[in-house]
């Protein structure tokens, strides 16, 4: 399973920290969460492809129509181009 990710900022990010999770409506999980590739680069204005996961004990997901699927991504941080580290809350 492939997921992508797009910067749309002016600068180049060489790091990303976050997670993926797979939903239902009721908010169960369907899949553990994924940690992102921390080594992703994501250049500005591009997608990026933040890798391609097998996903253990997923046997919901397979299971459940895909427009019942929610997927959620979330980042916490990133390492921008000039070095300068972004953390979500700060």
């Amino acid at each position: 399973m492939g997921i992508g990710l797009r910067n749309e900022g002016d600068t180049d990010i060489k790091m990303v920290q976050g997670t993926v999770a797979f939903r239902d409506p009721l908010g169960g999980e369907l899949a553990p969460v994924i940690d992102i590739f921390p080594d992703t680069i994501l250049l500005a204005g591009n997608p990026g492809n933040i890798g391609v996961y097998l996903l253990d004990g997923s046997v919901r997901l397979g299971h459940v129509e895909r427009d019942m699927v929610s997927t959620v991504i979330c980042i916490t941080g990133v390492v921008l181009a000039d070095g300068s580290v972004v953390k979500a809350g700060t």
